[in-house]
């Protein structure tokens, strides 16, 4: 994937970290050549996060690093009256904290957040099916498995 960063503010976007199939859309974020993912550890309140991604966006575009831009969100989120982990602890970034080239002033954002839900839904939907298909293979190899066991 094309991409310094990807900001993934939802639900439990980081899920578990695990071996095995299940694997969590960071990690094939990660596995796809993106950088550094920003993302959240439980639902990220619907009122707060549009502002927090806001103040994170600006200070990108000042040439923060994105370590300290997450830094600089989170304390003027609790500087607002947030101050309740709640509302902006679970942001952690995972991978490379360096400054990245960003527009907040881009003329259509709109398009840029379409093409990146494109990609996470497709990334989505791949993750679904091949967890799927995996999960049928185990289910045929302990049926095969069961029944050669009681011939």
């Amino acid at each position: 994937l094309d991409a310094e960063l990807v900001v993934l503010s939802g639900c439990n976007t980081v899920a578990s970290l695990q071996a095995g199939p299940s694997r969590s859309l960071v990690e094939g974020l990660i596995g796809g050549g993106v950088p550094a993912v920003v993302a959240t550890l439980w639902s990220a309140d619907d009122e707060v996060a549009p502002e927090f991604m806001r103040q994170f966006y600006t200070y990108l575009s000042k040439g923060e690093r994105k370590s300290r831009a997450l830094q600089l969100a989170k304390l003027d989120l609790m500087k607002s009256g947030k101050r309740d982990p709640y509302y902006w602890a679970g942001y952690i970034l995972i991978g490379d904290a360096s400054p990245i080239s960003i527009d907040v002033s881009s003329p259509d954002p709109g398009l840029q957040n379409q093409a990146a839900l494109l990609v996470i839904s497709a990334l989505m939907i791949t993750t679904g099916i091949s967890v799927g298909l995996w999960r049928l293979r185990v289910v045929q190899r302990r049926k095969s498995n069961g029944s050669e066991a009681t011939a």
